[in-house]
């Protein structure tokens, strides 16, 4: 992983004699306070708790010549309809490295979003002389 600029934090056993949970971060000052927590009931797997340090930025305002996705306006129901009828598992099948799950899932996420989400472009109001 470090050859990509990554860092892995979990460097326990986490079921039996393996390290099944991945925490990659590109930066080490973002991943604080990672405990190894007990299994919950009859789970022989244990739990991984960590704190995720971000910085939240206050929203731009988009440009004038903005065009984009209007998430306010998405039909929900349709997105949730059109995704939960996907045999991910099917989906998935030919799918051998991490990059491949990503390209079906973010194609079929972009289906959705093109389907269901109108499109809107930013235009500058302006008040008109009385």
């Amino acid at each position: 992983m470090c050859n990509h600029g990554l860092t892995q934090f979990v460097d326990e056993l986490m079921r039996g004699n393996n390290v099944l949970d991945l925490i990659l971060c590109s930066d080490t000052l973002r991943i604080d306070d990672l405990h190894i927590l007990p299994p919950l009931v009859s789970s022989d797997y244990s739990l991984v708790s960590f704190t995720l340090l971000l910085s939240i930025q206050h929203p731009r305002t988009p440009p004038d010549d903005y065009f984009g996705p209007n998430f306010a306006k998405a039909d929900w129901i349709g997105i949730y309809s059109y995704l939960n009828v996907i045999n991910w598992h099917s989906a998935f099948v030919d799918c051998n490295l991490v990059e491949q799950h990503w390209d079906v899932f973010y194609s079929a996420i972009s289906v959705a979003i093109d389907t269901y989400v109108p499109f809107f472009k930013n235009t500058r109001h302006t008040m008109s002389p009385k």
